[in-house]
């Protein structure tokens, strides 16, 4: 005769599951690294895509990382996410000229071209250990 180990439902592993989530949080890597999402908008309507770039400030230590930009929003999960620091945002983005260009061996493409923001400089973006606020970023458009 074996010796057979009780089953554990699946009701209980669920909640197992959450109780390991709720203890460890959803917010940090394993080397301090944090998770980062928010918003951005332009003209106070979302940014419909773009690219968002995290890099150190001036003087100080850390890597950089990005992520897309889309209907408004990014995340970046904590595995390619920042340590605690000063860093500074560069956003991107573009917008469709309403012109169409050669896309050879394909059809034609929508012209695209970069946005100008007035705020020219990076945005400050402090990351913290103990706080998952997202970040938000308004921008607006440069007067031409």
């Amino acid at each position: 005769m074996t010796a057979s180990r009780p089953a554990i439902d699946w009701g209980m592993r669920t909640l197992l599951c959450l109780l390991l989530a709720t203890v460890l949080g959803c917010g940090g890597g394993a080397d301090g690294r944090r998770a980062l999402r928010g918003t951005v908008t332009l003209d106070d309507q979302p940014l419909a895509t773009g690219k968002i770039t995290f890099v150190p400030a001036p003087g100080t230590d850390g890597t950089t990382t990005g992520g897309p930009i889309s209907n408004g929003k990014f995340e970046i999960l904590a595995d390619k996410g920042l340590k605690p620091g000063k860093y500074l945002a560069k956003i991107e983005a573009w917008e469709e000229t309403g012109r169409m260009i050669e896309n050879p061996p394909g059809p034609p493409k929508a012209e695209t071209a970069p946005i100008h923001f007035r705020q020219t400089d990076p945005l400050p973006a402090n990351v913290t250990a103990d706080s998952d606020e997202p970040f938000t970023f308004n921008l607006d458009r440069a007067k031409r």
